[in-house]
């Protein structure tokens, strides 16, 4: 009767423990899909930029979060449904003209992101701002974007 007992609880703990291994999800890095943003024809800009913040990116996930972000006049806010998408506000500026901007996000793990932006530079030596409005499936509360730059000639 021991016997039965000590062979039932080791089958007990093998399927306890690789169960929990199944169940765990790994995330390896992968590429999201996001959509460009664009406040034309909207009637709308961008605030001025907290210099005094940590970072150079804002998750926006409500409709009072984008209005800390862009004046719309006489309050014609662009329509994007927040239970579905969130919006990503990254920015910086260039000691130099820019050519070109591309951009690639990426999934870390469940709840971490990697926004990369290449920033190609021309050959004037005017200082420049850049900013992007991006649409991406839903991050949770949680979640951190990282602005990873590449700026370059």
């Amino acid at each position: 009767m021991k016997i039965k007992n000590i062979i039932f609880a080791f089958f007990l703990s093998y399927v306890f423990f690789t169960g929990c291994k199944e169940m765990k999800e790994e995330i390896q890095k992968s590429d999201m899909d996001f959509e460009e943003y664009s406040l034309a024809g909207a009637s709308c800009q961008f605030c001025a930029h907290d210099y005094n913040s940590n970072g150079k990116i804002f998750i926006i996930n409500s409709e009072e979060e984008l209005k800390n972000y862009i004046i719309c006049e006489e309050g014609n806010y662009p329509s994007i449904d927040f239970s579905k998408y969130t919006l990503l506000y990254a920015w910086d500026g260039t000691t130099s003209g820019i050519y070109n901007i591309s951009k690639k996000f990426q999934q870390l793990s469940n709840n971490e992101y990697n926004l990369y932006v290449d920033v190609t530079l021309d050959m004037t030596t005017v200082a420049q701002g850049w900013s992007t409005l991006i649409k991406v499936k839903k991050l949770s509360q949680n979640a951190t974007v990282k602005l990873v730059e590449n700026i370059h000639h």
